[in-house]
């Protein structure tokens, strides 16, 4: 008898603990018209900026939006995103938060397609001369000319404006979006021998034209027939420094590159989204 009231109890305390349980919640799901976006900054600011909006089930699902990087222009209430007014270059992470605490969250991969370049120290005796550009943030992807090796069918064209004008050799390749560093060096040390007042960094606004293929862009257009590629125009702001060892970089350039390599593109979702510029430290030796 002893035996039995002890079985009785323990399955009671089981079917209490079970009760006890929250059931998982039903799923929800966020999806856009395509995973990759191209922006065009002749759009921008005009009545022709590109605006897309997800797509939630259960469609009388409501909450807020939310994405892992700053850069993003995304409205938090309905998910809208100005593609031409958020950074290119970058995947970024969607997620959907519904308020109804019996629905679970979703999340969605993101492409705004165009360049990127790689925020790091460059040592020059180490051969770390040249800064590529990332294309569609694919590190595994580089140009390798301006015809036909450029990822995914893409050609490019790619000028620059330090502000200044310079006998130099020019610093950025106009085919290959490649940034030579050890030019970017020499405009440095000239700027510093003919204007005491210079400091760093070197503001470098890199614009380029692209033609990519990846699915859903805003199509180029030939008379009399459409092509397969989009057309992707932007601007990328880049930041050069330059010190002779590794040891004279400041604090504050050492923070903000450490911040980026702890948050993607160096942003938190508290960080005000601006155009932020590419930081490039270049150093002669470690």
């Amino acid at each position: 008898m002893k035996q039995l009231l002890l079985l009785l109890f323990a399955a009671g305390t089981l079917v209490a603990c079970k009760s006890n349980v929250a059931p998982e919640g039903e799923p929800t799901e966020i999806s856009f018209d395509s995973l990759a976006f191209h922006p065009d900054i002749t759009r921008r600011n005009t009545s022709r900026e590109r605006i897309i909006r997800p797509k939630i089930s259960p469609e009388e699902a409501r909450g807020r939006f939310e994405t892992d990087i700053a850069g993003l222009d995304i409205n938090e209430s309905d998910g809208s995103i100005n593609i031409d007014r958020s950074e290119a270059g970058i995947r970024y992470t969607v997620r959907f938060v519904p308020n109804d605490p019996k629905l679970k969250p979703d999340t969605v991969g993101l492409l705004i397609a165009g360049l990127d370049y790689l925020d790091s120290v460059y040592v020059l005796a180490r051969n770390r001369f040249r800064a590529f550009p990332i294309v569609n943030a694919d590190r595994n992807y580089k140009a390798t000319n301006g015809q036909a090796g450029l990822p995914r069918s893409m050609n490019g064209r790619f000028t620059g404006n330090f502000g200044f004008t310079s006998a130099l050799p020019p610093l950025l390749n106009d085919s290959l979006g490649i940034i030579d560093l050890n030019r970017a060096k020499d405009i440095i040390l000239e700027r510093r021998r003919t204007n005491s007042a210079f400091t760093n960094p070197l503001n470098l606004t890199v614009r380029y034209t692209l033609r990519d293929s990846v699915k859903n862009a805003v199509r180029d257009t030939i008379p009399g027939r459409a092509t397969p590629f989009a057309v992707v125009q932007n601007t990328i702001s880049v930041q050069i420094y330059h010190y002779q060892f590794r040891t004279d970089i400041p604090a504050f350039v050492s923070d903000a590159l450490r911040e980026r390599r702890t948050f993607p593109r160096g942003r938190t979702e508290n960080t005000p989204r601006t155009e932020r510029p590419v930081i490039l430290v270049v150093v002669d030796r470690d």
